[in-house]
Order: C-alpha cells, then sequence, then structure tokens
C-alpha cells in the first residue's frame, strides 16, 4: 500500500478486530487514496467489503498499471454469447474471436453459459481444467480449481498456459485464412 506496507499486512492485523463493516469503510478509504477513483476506467464503487462479506480480496499485481496505461478496458455485465461473440447487459455487443470467462467469486457460469453445451457440470463449476479448450471453440476458463497452493498461484499459471493456448489457436486460424 502506497508502495510501503504489502496490502497483506493490513488484512491480517485488522482481522482480529471483529469489526468488519468498519475494517472495511478503513480499507476503502485507504484503497481510494492509494488507487485513485477508477470510474473513469470502468469501474465502479466495491459492491461488497472483503471483511463482511468474509471473502479475501485480491491482490492487484499489475491490473491498474494496465489498465490506467489504456491496455485493458473494461466492458460492460456479459448478458450472453452469440454465435459470434457477446452481447452485453447495456444491449451493446462485439465479435469475438476468444471469450474467457472472468466471473470473480461466484462462477456465474451456469446464468451465463446455460445454452453451451457440455461446458459446465451440474454444480457449476466448468468440466474442462483451467486453461484447457472446453466443449465450446474458443471458450476457456481459470480460476475455478481448488487447490493448497492457493488460488492466484494457480490462476497465474493457467492463465499464462491459457496466454499461450490462445495464441497458438490465433496462428492457427490467421494461417489458415492466408491460406484460403
Amino acid at each position: 500500500m502506497f508502495g510501503i506496507v504489502p496490502v497483506q499486512l493490513f488484512g491480517i492485523a485488522l482481522t482480529p478486530l471483529g469489526m468488519p463493516r468498519v475494517v472495511d469503510r478503513v480499507g476503502a478509504v485507504l484503497r481510494r487514496a492509494a488507487v485513485g477513483d477508477l470510474g473513469p476506467y470502468g469501474i465502479g464503487k466495491a459492491a461488497w467489503g472483503p471483511f463482511t462479506a468474509r471473502r479475501p480480496a485480491v491482490i492487484d499485481v499489475g491490473f491498474l498499471a494496465e489498465l490506467k496505461a489504456g491496455h485493458i478496458t473494461v466492458r460492460p455485465a456479459l448478458r450472453r454469447l452469440t454465435a459470434h461473440g457477446v452481447e452485453y447487459v447495456d444491449g451493446s455487443g462485439e465479435d469475438v474471436d476468444v471469450v474467457v470467462a472472468a466471473t470473480g467469486f461466484d462462477t456465474g457460469l451456469r446464468n451465463m453459459l446455460r445454452d453451451v453445451p457440455g461446458v459446465i457440470g451440474d454444480d457449476g463449476q466448468p468440466l474442462a481444467r483451467a486453461g484447457r479448450p472446453t466443449a465450446a471453440a474458443g471458450l476457456f476458463t481459470i480460476g475455478f480449481d481448488e487447490t493448497v497452493r492457493g488460488t492466484l498461484f494457480e490462476a497465474r499459471r493457467d492463465s499464462l498456459r491459457l496466454a499461450r493456448t490462445i495464441a497458438g489457436e490465433l496462428r492457427t486460424r490467421e494461417a489458415g485464412t492466408s491460406s484460403a
């Protein structure tokens, strides 16, 4: 935090206080001071506090710098997948080559992918392993495997494998297009 104190220490120090709402408010003020207003980048105020909701906060490892540099564009929430892309809740849509489901703490996959056969199990979890192809061409998921090594550790590992897979698929698609 502020380039001085690891944010994890804040959580570790304040968790035993037993006042999750107060800790969430203090955290929100500190986060705003450290990060600034993310509204212009498409990220609104947090919908819940990590201490009150008992959900661990996600630690930024470069996302904010990439967002502020304009390398990441935040889109509206996804309403549904279409034959060639996505439709957002605001009614807009776009054609995409690959969809990566990044749904947060609740998989949300049952609703989002209900019409896509062979992708989601009865438990709402992906049937394919993280970063591996699913039954729907171009659809991948990561961050759903539970492991003793930690979700962030696994998500990073899976994201690197997924990036290589997507890059390979796009190269194959481009090679097929250019030779046609």
